[in-house]
């Protein structure tokens, strides 16, 4: 799952939603929305309350609110022995919160790594090198 967190000049917590819920477990198509409902509200209540450090110096700075993109994983415990296990994996659909800017740089939340990423970003890593046939 990945939240939209609008924090504030005091980090504080203003909007919160959910952008994407990804489920990996199956579920029959009739509660697939009552299911990402759930894990949505759960994670979203759960952030209400938390406080950021805002950026005080840098391009960022001077910002009267930022958004970010928080993954979230809701995780069984893992399975014994070494051996890794298949998981399922089934994307939800994308949303856009109300409240959100539209983004210059659209970004598929799924292709980022762990951490909190600023929504609409654009200095992130780049590929240098000319991707060849393969």
């Amino acid at each position: 799952m990945f939240l939209l967190i609008q924090v504030g000049r005091d980090g504080k917590v203003r909007n919160v939603a959910a952008e994407q819920v990804n489920l990996r477990v199956l579920v029959p198509p009739r509660q697939l929305d009552t299911v990402r409902n759930a894990f949505a509200n759960s994670a979203i209540e759960a952030v209400r309350d938390w406080q950021f450090r805002i950026p005080m110096q840098g391009p960022l700075a001077d910002r009267e609110t930022w958004v970010v993109r928080f993954p979230v994983r809701y995780a069984d415990q893992p399975p014994a022995g070494d051996a890794p296990a298949w998981e399922p994996y089934l994307p939800g659909p994308r949303q856009r919160a109300a409240w959100q800017q539209p983004e210059r740089v659209t970004v598929a939340p799924d292709a980022l790594g762990d951490g909190v990423f600023v929504a609409g970003d654009t200095r992130g890593p780049v590929l240098k090198t000319v991707l060849g046939p393969g």
